[in-house]
């Protein structure tokens, strides 16, 4: 199920499907701050890092990303080093 932000005209995958007691790496909700406060949307972000639009709304459902993804979501996000460390290493 998607939900729109009709203020942005972003569109979130609820990522409220994750199975009770699996372990989600990433602080995702300080993800989507982030990405919305960047003034992009989810598929020019993804573009700009590299990434799949589907593989990242994949992993701002599992929490999981790889050291490559975490770094090019730095670099497009411009994430300081502690804005990073508290959304990849909560």
């Amino acid at each position: 199920m998607k939900s729109v932000d009709t203020k942005s005209h972003r569109c979130y995958s609820e990522f409220s499907s994750r199975k009770e007691g699996e372990i989600q790496v990433a602080n995702v909700e300080l993800l989507k701050e982030k990405m919305d406060e960047s003034g992009m949307t989810v598929t020019a972000i993804a573009e700009k890092s590299g990434i799949c639009r589907e593989t990242l709304y994949n992993r701002m459902k599992s929490g999981n990303f790889y050291a490559s993804e975490i770094s090019s979501l730095t670099k497009v996000l411009r994430l300081t080093r502690k804005e990073r460390d508290d959304i990849f290493l909560p």
